[in-house]
C-alpha cells in the first residue's frame, strides 16, 4: 500500500499518463490522484479493525463499521462538499469519508480494548 500510495502522491503524472494522453487534460487532472488517494495508507488500519471485530464476534460493530464508509459518511460528505468545491469536491469526498471511517475504527478499537481489559479485571 505504501509503495502504491507513494507513486500516486509523488508521481501522479506518471500514473494518470498511463490512462490519459491529452496534455491539456493531463495538466488539469494532476491534483486529482493526490487528493483522492491521500488517505490511502489508512486502509490497512480500517480493514484490520474490521477483521478484528469480525473475528472476535462483534458482528454488530463490524456491520456498522462496514456501513460507515460508503453509506453513513461518503454520501453526506459528497452532498456537502460538492456544492462548495465543485469538481474538486468529488475528489475530496472519498478521503474525507476515509478519515471519518478511520476515526470510527479508532473509537471502535478503543472500546474493544477497553472491554477486554475490563473483562480481564473480573476474571
Amino acid at each position: 500500500t505504501l509503495i502504491f500510495w507513494s507513486i500516486l502522491i509523488f508521481a501522479p503524472k506518471f500514473v494518470t499518463g498511463l490512462f490519459v494522453t491529452d496534455p491539456v487534460l493531463l495538466d488539469k487532472i494532476f491534483t486529482a490522484p493526490r487528493i483522492f488517494f491521500c488517505m490511502y495508507p489508512l486502509y490497512g488500519f480500517m480493514f484490520n479493525t474490521l477483521i478484528l471485530l469480525q473475528a472476535t464476534g462483534a458482528a454488530k460493530q463490524a456491520a456498522v463499521f462496514v456501513s460507515c464508509r460508503m453509506v453513513i459518511y461518503f454520501i453526506p460528505v459528497m452532498l456537502i462538499v460538492c456544492p462548495v468545491f465543485g469538481a474538486v469536491g468529488v475528489w475530496m469526498a472519498n478521503p474525507i469519508a476515509d478519515l471519518l471511517t478511520s476515526l470510527t475504527a479508532a473509537i471502535a478499537l478503543w472500546h474493544f480494548i477497553r472491554k477486554i481489559r475490563l473483562d480481564q479485571e473480573y476474571v
